[in-house]
């Protein structure tokens, strides 16, 4: 593929079955002039994976074996230096589309007002692996196109973020023109706020693929050493911010805080949170006391919360 108009970024770990659905997802869309960069994240144990890309025999698909287990964050880094297109989507192995127009759609946009649109997002629905069950969590309500300024104001409080980043077509120019090329492991909370650095979004209220909700979910074994590298890409953010000192350090305790909480709710390495208490003893002054604060209450509504289920 000389000339794709989009590039699928899909890093993989040894889940072959729910890498061949994501493919073939992405194979089932109206748009066929893209590509797919898969980024096999398994130095030893390859053959599976490769296997799956050989019997698609096709030249839409460009493997990567990394020489050493990265991570996601950093296999999207190198994926996202090997594509073509000037448009992009960020796959994980285990999403998949039900819609299969939504890139089109995305890409008339973009195409149209690349000059000011970052990128267009859709809303997806939480398939339960188990049941089969797909459910609608916080989406967007409408479809709307929302700026820059507004949006990462907003991000994450009164504007939901995508879900995940498959929802989203990003144009690459703009992820360069923020700087994406200095963060070397890129999250999906990093890449939408680089993006919104650069241009505005387009946000539709259509579903088009389900985000799987299963046992070996990222979420659940995110690290502490993650989410510092995640806290200070947001600290590096807000200085590129042009709001006051204060404002920037209310946005900044607030991108922070919703972090923090998630690693609290989700991740079953909870007994690394010191790591993180000694990130936010670093901070200033009033994002430090804020966040001590708000962790003080998160920690005591858990501790409630277990001694309830004892």
């Amino acid at each position: 593929m000389i000339n794709p108009r989009v590039s699928f970024i899909i890093p993989t770990f040894r889940r072959p079955d729910f890498l061949k659905e994501a493919i073939d997802s992405v194979l089932n869309q109206d748009e066929k002039n893209l590509e797919i960069v898969v980024i096999d994240d398994d130095p030893v144990n390859n053959s599976v994976t490769s296997k799956i890309i050989e019997s698609y025999n096709s030249d839409k698909i460009v493997y990567i074996q990394n020489r050493k287990n990265l991570g996601p964050g950093y296999s999207r880094q190198a994926g996202l230096s090997a594509s073509k297109s000037a448009f992009v989507v960020f796959m994980d192995d285990d999403d998949f589309y039900v819609d299969t127009s939504f890139v089109s759609r995305a890409l008339s946009i973009l195409e149209n007002q690349q000059e000011n649109i970052a990128f267009v997002a859709f809303n997806a629905y939480d398939y339960n692996q188990r049941t089969g069950e797909k459910t609608k969590g916080r989406g967007f309500i409408e479809t709307r196109h929302i700026s820059k300024e507004y949006y990462i104001k907003h991000f994450m409080l009164d504007v939901p973020k995508p879900k995940s980043t498959f929802t989203a077509v990003f144009n690459k120019k703009k992820l360069y023109k923020s700087g994406i090329s200095e963060v070397k492991m890129l999250n999906d909370t990093v890449i939408y706020l680089r993006a919104l650095i650069s241009g505005d979004a387009v946000l539709n209220a259509t579903y088009i693929g389900c985000y799987r909700v299963h046992q070996r979910n990222i979420t659940k074994t995110v690290s502490a050493d993650f989410i510092v590298r995640n806290l200070n890409e947001k600290v590096l953010i807000a200085k590129k911010l042009s709001m006051s000192g204060l404002k920037r350090q209310i946005w900044l305790y607030n991108q922070s805080k919703s972090t923090i909480l998630y690693f609290m709710s989700n991740s079953d390495k909870y007994n690394e949170l010191p790591e993180i208490q000694r990130w936010i003893g670093s901070q200033n002054f009033i994002t430090r006391i804020l966040l001590v604060l708000r962790v003080k209450v998160a920690e005591t509504q858990k501790l409630s919360s277990e001694h309830r289920g004892g």
